[in-house]
């Protein structure tokens, strides 16, 4: 009998609300230990995906309150600063995935912008400033506490009511501003583009090997159909979860295990990453 192993790695798992990343592998190999997949994939992954989110959080915690000039624009109220603007520009000149910086007011409205084009940034004229009031990741950053990161959901960048092209996987990066006073200020917010951290995570996978990208709740990043990718995002269904229900139902339930399956093995490991305090990844 051709037995399946499809192996479950939830490789970015972040702060409380989460963003949540999980790596399927299916072996053709009877004879393969079960273990080596497991501990393979899963640490190199785990190091892979800490790496990437400790860089931009100590970025933007850096930016949030180590940059004197940008400190002195926030308590003043002030989004046309040159300090802060030059703090923009210099991130996002030096760092090819960061594709945004923005400062959003408390009531939701962006009080600066500045996106990355042809290696340099670009501030978007004040007029063209948009509202991110029913943002989810905002309505969550306005939640944190001074010295918290948010790492949201992983999707497609959406400008203006409508997804970007080409598409753009975006997670972000999200801080609370506080004045000397603690008076909350608004958020800083950091937009990554990710395709090359799924790329490299994709690229762990062993020959014969099927390997599915998936959020926390079932639907796909990436997969072996490259048309069902992203699909939540314009509200179609058909996702690991619509296609293998039965296994998904025991994968959500419980951070690991293992259960047999009439179409073969399941074995999954849940490692959740967050950003602590001090910018680096903590176990939660």
């Amino acid at each position: 009998m051709q037995l399946f192993l499809r192996l479950l790695l939830p490789v970015l798992l972040l702060i409380a609300i989460g963003a949540g990343l999980i790596g399927y592998l299916q072996w053709q190999n009877q004879e393969r230990r079960l273990s080596e997949p497991q501990e393979g994939f899963g640490l190199l992954a785990r190091q892979i995906s800490a790496d990437f989110i400790t860089h931009y959080a100590n970025a933007l915690r850096s930016l949030a309150t180590q940059e004197l000039s940008v400190r002195r624009a926030t308590e003043a109220r002030d989004p046309d600063d040159p300090g802060l603007r030059q703090a923009f520009s210099s991130l996002l000149s030096r760092d090819p995935e960061v594709t945004q910086v923005r400062w959003i007011a408390e009531n939701g409205r962006e009080l600066t912008r500045a996106n990355r084009r042809d290696g340099k940034a670009v501030f978007v004229e004040r007029a063209k400033l948009q509202d991110k009031a029913q943002q989810s990741y905002f309505q969550q950053g306005l939640k944190l506490l001074p010295g918290e990161i948010l790492v949201s959901q992983i999707d497609l960048n959406v400008e203006h009511g409508a997804v970007e092209e080409p598409y753009t996987p975006t997670l972000r990066l999200i801080m609370r501003v506080v004045g000397a006073d603690s008076e909350p200020m608004g958020l800083f917010v950091l937009n990554v583009a990710v395709a090359n951290l799924l790329d490299h995570l994709y690229s762990l996978q062993a020959p014969r090997a099927e390997l599915y990208l998936l959020n926390k709740r079932g639907e796909l990043l990436r997969s072996p159909i490259a048309r069902l990718d992203f699909g939540f995002v314009f509200g179609r269904d058909a996702g690991f979860m619509q296609m293998n229900r039965t296994a998904w139902t025991a994968i959500s339930g419980s951070s690991d295990g293992q259960v047999m399956l009439s179409d073969g093995l399941w074995t999954w490991r849940n490692q959740s990453l967050s950003v602590d305090k001090a910018g680096g990844p903590s176990t939660r």
